[in-house]
């Protein structure tokens, strides 16, 4: 589940104990699947297990996960939160900007699927209500697997040339438990945090290490899953400008959320976008996006190429800049009338876009509309 993050995930090296500890759950987690699918085997006519059994379990796969999942949203909504993005499988939708997507497996942040929850104000943001989001998916997925095993094993009978339902009872209470033992339990230290972990962590975070730092991490969370910066949440805008005020860390990351949110803003008020450019400039020196910003803001909205152009970002790039990197490139070349350059930049930039995250972006989708406007018809 994605939750909001909060300091530095576990870093050390992978020890004996932890390569043996994997070795031993992977080979429980081999014993269950085959006790799974001995399950739906059992529950088809003998003509028809080997054209059934399988395609059952890649189904009751996917139903245990968003089983899961559903559990994550429905303690989200119960504790006074919103859902953001849900993904089950391959299947996703984020709900701020009403679109659905292909979740890659690279891209979901547990075993199948994720939930990103919100808290819908100050009043219900506690760490309580957030550890109990947290645990909810792994109480759900062990609630179904006992009372799956429970009945299939009571309810099951010799082969026969029937159907038997207590089979695929069985065969689902066994993956749900795989899913439980996989969100519950870490397979090494540098692995993503799961269910279990996040569980825990939060109920032992100081409190006001955690308040100092909540709104800027959740705002960042959004932000990963493409929630327009110029739809955050105000109120938690707000807490964390309060929080950034006496630490500089907290500041210099609020105040480029900030030029996020007027660059973000339509239309782009010019004036306020250039002195905080300007600003954040004078404070922390140039940077790969500082500069891709800035370049990209003069040749858009200031028109003026070869300024554009001298603002460009030379040094070391950054994985998380490539986009932004290329529609300033792209939009230097549309304002200079190179619209061959122009195009082959702007489809550049969509394919660094899909690589970096399952959802559509619809900033970058307006950023592109942008450069392409300057382009001749």
């Amino acid at each position: 589940m994605a939750t909001q993050p909060i300091g530095s995930e576990l870093k050390t090296d992978q020890s004996l104990g932890w390569k043996v500890w994997a070795l031993t759950f992977g080979l429980l987690q081999g014993f269950a699947l085959v006790w799974a699918f001995a399950g739906f085997w059992s529950s088809f006519p003998a003509g028809v297990r080997g054209f059934l059994a399988i395609p059952m379990l890649l189904v009751a796969v996917w139903l245990v996960t968003l089983v899961h999942e559903f559990g994550h949203a429905l303690a989200t909504v119960l504790v006074g939160w919103r859902i953001a993005a849900f993904a089950a499988g391959p299947l996703g939708i984020q709900l701020v900007n009403r679109q659905f997507a292909i979740i890659r497996r690279s891209k979901r942040t547990e075993m199948e699927g994720f939930v990103l929850p919100v808290p819908a104000s100050a009043a219900v943001f506690t760490r309580g209500r957030n550890a109990l989001i947290d645990v909810a998916g792994p109480v759900t997925s062990l609630v179904v697997a006992f009372v799956g095993i429970g009945i299939g094993l009571s309810q099951a009978s010799p082969y026969n040339s029937d159907f038997e339902p207590a089979g695929l009872v069985l065969g689902v209470g066994v993956l749900s438990l795989i899913v439980a033992a996989h969100t519950i339990l870490p397979l090494g230290p540098n692995d993503r945090l799961v269910d279990g972990q996040h569980f825990l962590r939060m109920l032992r975070l100081d409190d006001s290490l955690w308040r100092r730092y909540r709104a800027l991490s959740s705002l960042h969370a959004l932000a990963r899953y493409q929630v327009r910066l110029r739809d955050l949440p105000e109120w938690m805008l707000a807490e964390a400008e309060q929080e950034a005020v006496n630490n500089p860390d907290l500041a210099k990351a609020y105040e480029c959320m900030v030029i996020g949110i007027a660059l973000d803003s339509a239309p782009v008020d010019r004036v306020t976008t250039r002195s905080l450019l300007d600003d954040f400039r004078a404070k922390y020196g140039g940077s790969v996006w500082l500069d891709s910003c800035d370049a990209y803001f003069i040749a858009i909205w200031e028109g003026d190429a070869e300024r554009a152009r001298d603002r460009l970002w030379v040094g070391e790039s950054e994985d998380d800049m490539v986009a932004m990197q290329l529609a300033a490139e792209g939009a230097v070349h549309a304002r200079a009338g190179d619209a061959q350059s122009a195009r082959r930049l702007v489809e550049q930039m969509r394919r660094a876009i899909r690589k970096r995250s399952a959802f559509p972006d619809p900033t970058f989708r307006d950023i592109e509309r942008q450069i392409l406007a300057l382009l001749p018809s």
